[in-house]
């Protein structure tokens, strides 16, 4: 009877430890979907000195897209917490989708700057400072489904 009471124990902390590191995951998923879709909605790419003509991500077809794909991504990843590899292969669909996009300002930048020499806008930085925060959280994200997927891989050898 004690070596059952043992085991069962054993067994309940590690169901108890599993759930909240799912917590932890889900969290930084929200956190980093929320950090992207507030700076990509509230705050524009590229800021002018007339307020009217500041340039919006979704005011372009292909922002407006990757908007989608980012959002559909998130919301899958969310949903995905039982099927560990899923959820790290919409994760890192998000992280690259977040790399590519801050190329893809910056170097438009550059291209309007030294090649056009259109010296009218400027890239907001709050707009980059919230994409960072974004990344940094799916990154933590991603390896906190690392570890989790690392743990059951132990638990299973020792089976």
């Amino acid at each position: 009877m004690q070596l059952y009471d043992i085991l069962f124990n054993n067994n309940v902390y590690i169901v108890k430890k599993n759930n909240m590191i799912q917590r932890i995951q889900t969290l930084y998923i929200l956190g980093g979907a929320l950090s992207v879709l507030t700076g990509s909605f509230c705050f524009p790419y590229f800021e002018c000195d007339n307020p009217s003509i500041n340039v919006y991500i979704f005011d372009q077809y292909l922002g407006f897209f990757w908007l989608l794909v980012f959002l559909v991504f998130s919301v899958l990843a969310f949903l995905k917490f039982k099927n560990r590899k899923q959820q790290l292969y919409y994760i890192n669909g998000n992280i690259l989708g977040i790399i590519f996009l801050i190329v893809f300002v910056y170097s438009y930048y550059f291209y309007l700057d030294f090649f056009l020499h259109l010296k009218l806008y400027v890239v907001n930085s709050i707009f980059t400072i919230s994409l960072s925060i974004g990344l940094f959280s799916f990154l933590l994200a991603r390896r906190a489904i690392q570890k989790d997927e690392d743990l059951i891989n132990s638990i299973n050898r020792i089976r």
